[in-house]
């Protein structure tokens, strides 16, 4: 995880207007979640919003929404919102 959360600090700041709010689209499986906590580990004062579109492919419909309450535990400081949008 510390490789990751240095990946993500040093590509976002070297873009010189990164003001630390975000957008991932998050699908709830183990890839976009791991990818949102090293956001958070890495901007503890960032804001970071979670897009997750629903093209029906998924078959688990609740996971988004039960891993996106998980993150918001686990980074309680970090302002995180999730948005669902349908295809």
């Amino acid at each position: 995880m510390t490789e990751a959360v240095s990946t993500i600090k040093n590509t976002l700041e070297s873009y010189g207007d990164f003001d630390g709010k975000s957008v991932l689209l998050f699908s709830g499986g183990r890839d976009s979640s791991i990818v949102a906590s090293a956001f958070c580990k890495a901007f503890p004062q960032g804001e970071l919003h979670l897009l997750y579109v629903n093209n029906g492919v998924f078959s688990d419909v609740d996971a988004p929404f039960k891993q996106y309450e998980v993150i918001k535990n686990l980074h309680p400081d970090i302002q995180i919102t999730f948005e669902t949008r349908e295809v």
